[in-house]
């Protein structure tokens, strides 16, 4: 406006048109005025041409800034739930570490995930899976208060930063109303869903030692051990939690190599006839003998076995181990081998074994295969395909540790086990308490009216060993008779149940 003013005042102070006139009538042969009013022309071009180019460099600054600012969100938002991403949630922890190191104790990093998702997800596919995560992810972020950050970390796993005030009680009740709410079931169209979830805590401890790296990894060992401990619950990382986990990690370093190089053996605890003493057979059992620490118990290496997914060679290598063994023994002698929830659910289990027990000439009519009640619940009609197929080749089937787990009487009537083994639990327990001998009369009676024959694990005493008889218990196994060996002792023990 105001060049427009300017010109407008020289234009009324002085005449250029009549300037101009004077200036180009002695050259009026070459139309000098003529080549000045395209000058001018082509000013008012360019000029208008650079307004309007400079209009459209700022219109397009402007797109660009909001083209990276939604880049940027969607660069740190998950595409599925709509919360923040694993990048997102990283850079969080760095900027509250480092730009507050006085309140950098004033909040807690927590990592869940679901218990069930995994067979929701295989069973009803992808679409139902995607949808049961983005209504957990409201759930979860209707629990959270402000300030609060929700992450999706990937899969079904979960992650918040949360401000703490009096540590304890916000961070549990936090959790509490959490863990709660994902146990409510959700519905899809007509599919109604149960998960629940588990949680592991870490609070930030400040200093320069604290990164984003070390919480996450403390919030998941405390996730690790809330779901060792029973699942929907949360656990808060200690410093003990670590020491575990790197020994765990030993120890499945070390398990890899002492598979490839034999270090795991069988020993064999002896299965008796109450009524005359006799040896019906030996279970086989894995010991780890180490060339550093010697002898190593199965309860510190046989999870993490099985979590390595080692438990599958460790068992076969035993069963052709013990079957090498064996080929010498009495004829009728049996080895039971116990199978892993893990194992029962591979579909090549039989033919692997068969594979075995057809290289060494051992018939699988002497072999019995151990299932714990807890392998059951895990997915019924797979665990009922292996059975029949391990039953069809002329294995014998026992239910192992009965009584506690989560096996039904209908389990009893449409697996096809042949025996119950009663849980030591009860079998150490009848001097003392007369519910547990109760219980034990209970479990041989209804295996009996099953036609299900019955072992007592855990007898340590002759009175023991007598009452099972008298109760027609037809196996027993436990110190009285042995402790597990690496070699069989192939001999009559009658003696050691009082000739009962």
């Amino acid at each position: 406006m105001a060049l427009g003013v300017t010109g407008t005042l020289v234009l009324h102070r002085f005449d250029w048109f009549e300037a101009v006139y004077d200036f180009t009538r002695p050259y009026e042969r070459l139309q000098i005025d003529n080549l000045l009013i395209i000058v001018l022309f082509v000013a008012i071009g360019a000029t208008f041409i650079s307004i309007r180019r400079s209009l459209d460099m700022r219109r397009e600054y402007e797109q660009r800034l909001k083209a990276e600012g939604r880049m940027k969100t969607l660069a740190l938002t998950d595409a599925l739930t709509g919360v923040a991403n694993r990048r997102h949630l990283y850079d969080a922890l760095k900027r509250r570490l480092e730009t507050n190191p006085a309140e950098a104790s004033c909040f807690a990093v927590c990592i869940f995930d679901l218990d069930r998702f995994k067979p929701i997800n295989d069973v009803h596919g992808h679409l139902v899976g995607d949808q049961l995560l983005q209504q957990i992810a409201e759930r979860a972020q209707a629990q959270l208060r402000s300030g609060d950050l929700l992450a999706r970390l990937g899969g079904d796993e979960f992650a918040l930063i949360v401000r703490t005030g009096a540590v304890d009680e916000d961070i549990s009740g936090l959790a509490e109303r959490l863990i709660a709410s994902l146990s409510e079931p959700f519905r899809i169209d007509q599919l109604v869903c149960h998960v629940g979830a588990s949680m592991g805590i870490a609070f930030a401890l400040g200093g320069a030692s604290q990164t984003p790296d070390t919480l996450l990894q403390k919030a998941d060992l405390a996730l690790y051990r809330a779901k060792t401990e029973g699942r929907g619950t949360f656990r808060v990382y200690q410093d003990a939690m670590d020491a575990k986990a790197r020994e765990r990690t030993l120890i499945e370093l070390e398990l890899r190599d002492a598979v490839e190089n034999g270090e795991i053996l069988p020993y064999f605890q002896p299965l008796i006839c109450l009524r005359d003493g006799r040896i019906e057979g030996y279970e086989i059992l894995a010991r780890w003998i180490h060339p550093s620490f010697g002898l190593v118990a199965p309860d510190r290496f046989i999870a993490v076995a099985e979590e390595a997914g080692l438990i599958g060679d460790i068992s076969l290598s035993l069963l052709e181990q013990a079957c090498e063994q064996a080929r010498d023994w009495p004829k009728g002698t049996y080895l039971s081998l116990n199978i892993s929830p893990v194992q029962l659910r591979d579909s090549q289990l039989s033919t692997k074994i068969c594979d075995i027990l057809d290289r060494i000439g051992f018939s699988a009519t002497c072999l019995e295969i151990e299932i714990t009640e807890n392998a059951l619940v895990h997915d019924v009609d797979v665990a009922r395909r292996t059975l029949i197929s391990l039953k069809a080749r002329g294995m014998t089937l026992a239910l192992d540790d009965f009584g506690t787990g989560y096996s039904s009487l209908q389990h009893l009537r449409s697996l096809p086990f042949d025996k119950l083994k009663i849980d030591q639990s009860f079998v150490m327990s009848m001097s003392e308490s007369a519910e547990s001998r109760k219980l034990v009369k209970a479990i041989i009676a209804m295996s009996h009216s099953l036609g299900l024959k019955t072992t007592a694990e855990g007898i340590e005493t002759h009175a023991h060993a007598l009452r099972l008889t008298q109760m027609g218990c037809e196996t027993g196994q436990g110190y009285l008779f042995g402790k597990p060996s690496p070699q069989a002792r192939q001999a009559w023990v009658a003696e050691a149940i009082g000739a009962a």
